[in-house]
């Protein structure tokens, strides 16, 4: 856990491959002192260092609200819980997955405004009569036994 005074630099952001999870507050991401993201608390970051075990240490996190509480999840930790349960370790990186997904969809609508969320309803809406159901009349549900709905395995 870290707690930063408003202007205070996370280093480790820079020299780890940990995923970050900002707890309360708000963190500034810049480079060379000028600032092109602003995370709010519930925001995660560092998933990509994560994911590839590297360390990009391209950018510079800072609190930009004082206090700022921001959570650290060392891969290697995580690697070792989900080691020893991987029904967990695959909850989690089903989570990581959709973490990413939302990032890129919000990247997409921000570049290319109204465009992207059409074209996902219409997949979405092409999709959901497949997905939901089944010749024995059992919902494909995956979302639904990775969070510990149901058991049944799919069709």
């Amino acid at each position: 856990v870290h707690q930063l005074k408003k202007g205070e630099e996370l280093r480790e952001a820079n020299t780890t491959d940990s995923l970050f999870i900002v707890r309360a507050g708000g963190v500034n991401f810049s480079r060379e002192k000028d600032v092109y993201k602003i995370l709010r608390e519930g925001s995660s970051f560092g998933e990509s260092d994560f994911i590839h075990q590297t360390i990009s240490g391209q950018y510079t996190v800072s609190a930009n609200t004082s206090p700022t509480t921001v959570l650290e999840l060392p891969r290697e930790a995580v690697s070792q819980v989900v080691n020893e349960n991987p029904v967990l370790g695959a909850r989690f990186y089903f989570t990581i997955c959709q973490v990413i997904e939302r990032g890129l969809r919000d990247a997409l609508e921000a570049t290319f405004p109204g465009t992207w969320s059409r074209k996902r309803k219409a997949f979405h809406n092409a999709l959901t009569p497949l997905i939901t159901s089944s010749g024995e009349g059992q919902s494909h549900n995956y979302s639904s036994r990775l969070s510990g709905g149901g058991e049944s395995s799919p069709g």
